[in-house]
């Protein structure tokens, strides 16, 4: 670290998240393959940014927003082969979420999967936190409407 005010995170901080890191990129990206791809690209993203220790949110909050980074960019790539989605991707929960934009997915996995405060997660996933209620509202909408349609339909 630097005497300027500048600090980078640390093996230290990434060791104390990693669990947590994990567990929101599997359920952003469905396979531990893509998961364990995404968090090298965020980890090295994540240690190389030099923040001003002044203004930057906490360490978890820039963690989660380089995971997501992660994310949003794997998620946004073209699909390679029959453009199929697997077969895990279309069942339950995993298949609701994918119905939902990337950067709401993350706002609903962020506040009700790791409990994070809307703001803390509005700020994770680069949302303006005025609006991150409602967008959170209307993706959990239609989650639970897609599970409720999907339940109708066993």
């Amino acid at each position: 670290m630097s005497t300027d005010g500048a600090a980078r995170l640390g093996l230290h901080a990434l060791r104390l998240h990693d669990e947590r890191m994990r567990r929101y990129a599997h359920r952003m990206v469905g396979s531990p393959s893509d998961m364990d791809a995404v968090l090298t690209v965020a980890y090295a993203a994540a240690h190389r940014e030099q923040v001003d220790r002044a203004t930057a949110p906490s360490p978890l909050i820039r963690l989660y927003r380089a995971v997501h980074r992660s994310c949003r960019a794997h998620l946004s790539k073209p699909i390679e082969g029959d453009g199929a989605p697997a077969p895990e991707a279309n069942a339950g929960v995993l298949g609701a979420l994918a119905l939902v934009p990337i950067d709401d997915r993350g706002l609903v996995l962020l506040v009700d999967g790791e409990e994070l405060a809307v703001p803390d997660a509005a700020q994770a996933v680069e949302i303006d936190e005025t609006g991150a209620p409602a967008r959170l509202a209307h993706a959990r909408a239609v989650i639970t409407e897609t599970l409720e349609h999907d339940r109708g339909q066993a």
